[in-house]
């Protein structure tokens, strides 16, 4: 029994800290939808990279690789910024919620 109790207040403290996040999901959404444009970011440096690698072996020109070595570039400086931008976002978030959460008590 003292185990269903305790779940139940478990449950009940969660809802108090997701009522005090609502007021911010706005920014949550903002902070998942960078981590998500992140991990895309990631992929596609990979994509990319491994398919430069790949052509280059055959020696071609250098011109058929100028779009990849472009994608590469993009790819690798949107992945920081993007992990950069979640990170600022994300932390905000945080920070602000703590302030409810002090104030609060």
């Amino acid at each position: 029994m003292a185990s269903k109790q305790t779940s139940l207040t478990q449950w009940a403290v969660f809802r108090r800290l997701l009522a005090m996040v609502t007021p911010f999901w706005k920014m949550v959404l903002a902070s998942v939808l960078l981590g998500a444009a992140t991990v895309l970011s990631s992929v596609g440096l990979l994509g990319t990279g491994a398919w430069i690698i790949a052509k280059a072996a055959l020696h071609p020109p250098l011109g058929d690789l100028n779009v990849a070595i472009v994608g590469v570039r993009f790819f690798g400086i949107a992945r920081g910024a993007f992990r950069y931008g979640e990170r600022l976002v994300s932390h905000d978030t945080t920070f602000r919620v703590l302030t409810r959460l002090r104030v609060w008590f």
